[in-house]
């Protein structure tokens, strides 16, 4: 398959980059896919712990900011509602 290259590109990115999506492929395109179909197959196979840490640690880091800044903290328990209400 000409294309397998990308896939096994996506699977091998996953875990370098502990979980962070980045495709370097144009959108749309079938290296794009097939780079998104390797990302996405080891995002199954770890059951998204690298990705959940990833999006944690970045969550973590926007929210101290948030509470340190009281102008912004209003915007944090907005935030939470409309992510709890779905």
């Amino acid at each position: 398959m000409i294309n397998e290259d990308q896939y096994r590109e996506g699977i091998k990115m996953y875990y370098e980059s502990h979980g962070k999506y980045s495709n370097p492929y144009p959108v749309g395109s079938p290296e794009h896919n097939q780079f998104e179909r390797g990302w996405t197959q080891s995002l199954k196979r770890d059951n998204g712990r690298l990705a959940q840490s990833q999006y944690q640690s970045s969550h973590n880091r926007d929210t101290s900011s948030k509470l340190t800044n009281p102008s912004v903290s209003s915007e944090l328990t907005a935030e939470q509602y409309r992510s709890r209400k779905g």
